[in-house]
């Protein structure tokens, strides 16, 4: 199967936040930002290397997000990008086997991971037995195949799947709120940068 065939496949998976009103009804201020007001669309994160918006839909199925690369530099997503709330970092690191939050059986695992390789995001997988604290049940991010051949490893970013209030509300607040923490994100990147690439005058000095 193409990458192409299994973004159709993925497509073609139910949408799973519900769409509000005022989802359905809104109309973009800005121009340069239709290709994530669409009414399917949950969120978008803001790539950290170009500051393109990419578009989240969770769907159901073991690709929530389908491939999170970016659509004009291509980087994959990781710990720097700024997504608005659907796409969240509440997981722990680590371990194959991690605690959560308890849901309910019947709805999607609200976890996943991220291929480094090809971006393609898989759902984590519920696991009865293991005894943790009252409310926690454990979620598992092992064995789990790319399509692109890679087996899933401990180090593949996690994310859990949060709300999409904050982009039904308003997306262009949910957007700027991202591009804010992107921006101080940078800054604070180059300051650091600057700072280390200054000379010791104490040393020149000596």
């Amino acid at each position: 199967m193409t990458r192409e065939q299994l973004e159709a496949r993925i497509r073609s998976r139910p949408h799973v936040q519900t769409k509000s009103p005022e989802q359905l009804t809104y109309s973009p201020e800005f121009p340069n930002l239709n290709t994530v007001m669409q009414n399917d669309v949950d969120g978008a994160w803001l790539c950290y290397g170009c500051g393109h918006e990419n578009p989240l839909v969770h769907r159901e199925g073991e690709h929530p997000f389908g491939y999170l690369d970016c659509g004009r530099c291509g980087s994959i997503f990781s710990g720097k990008d700024e997504p608005t709330q659907v796409l969240g970092h509440h997981v722990l690191e680590g371990a194959e086997l991690t605690p959560v939050p308890s849901f309910a059986s019947d709805n999607p695992v609200p976890y996943g991971i991220i291929c480094p390789r090809c971006g393609l995001s898989h759902r984590g997988q519920r696991v009865a037995g293991p005894s943790f604290d009252k409310g926690l049940i454990g979620v598992s991010f092992s064995g789990i195949r790319c399509h692109c051949g890679t087996l899933s490893h401990t180090s593949w970013y996690r994310f859990s799947v949060g709300p999409s209030h904050d982009w039904r509300g308003d997306q262009i607040r949910a957007l700027r709120r991202a591009t804010t923490r992107r921006l101080e994100r940078r800054t604070r990147e180059l300051r650091v940068n600057t700072d280390a690439s200054q000379p010791d005058f104490m040393d020149a000095r000596e």
